[in-house]
């Protein structure tokens, strides 16, 4: 046990104070808004799920925007990292993919608590191949990740 809390206790101060940077880096006031929105939502889950996106297809096309013009700037500067491209990928391009899966995830998962208790067969079917196939595209993605990060392929083994 003691060896157990000797490993998580420097973790959960790594977690504190990572929290308090990010709380740092916000604007005044979304924290303490976004805290009474979770107990609001907690209290009553009728409210909206602050836990959720509300315009998750702008959000990933502001973050796409947004890496391509800090990749312009550090290329007109020159001063972008050659091992920022493998092949014709280039590491923003991976991360939008994984943005756009994640939102991907995130509609599959509505779509099949939508179906309800009793799906017909052709509803089943249907998420069925929708999670396969998004199973491969995430497959694929964390294979791309491992020509950018090979470590990832050692942190996914263990």
């Amino acid at each position: 046990m003691q060896g157990k809390t000797e490993i998580a206790v420097p973790e959960m101060v790594k977690t504190w104070q990572a929290l308090g940077d990010l709380e740092v880096s916000l604007e005044d006031g979304v924290v303490e808004e976004w805290t009474k929105m979770a107990v609001a939502w907690e209290a009553d889950m009728k409210m909206p799920n602050p836990y959720e996106t509300q315009h998750k297809d702008q959000h990933v096309a502001k973050v796409r925007a947004e890496l391509a013009m800090e990749v312009a700037e550090r290329e007109a500067e020159k001063k972008e990292d050659v091992g920022a491209v493998r092949g014709e990928r280039h590491i923003t391009e991976v991360i939008g993919m994984g943005l756009q899966l994640e939102d991907q995830q995130r509609v599959l998962a509505f779509d099949v608590v939508g179906t309800g208790l009793h799906p017909t067969d052709g509803q089943q079917r249907t998420m069925t191949e929708r999670q396969s196939k998004l199973r491969w595209k995430v497959f694929a993605w964390i294979e791309l990740q491992t020509s950018f990060f090979p470590v990832k392929r050692w942190l996914w083994a263990h």
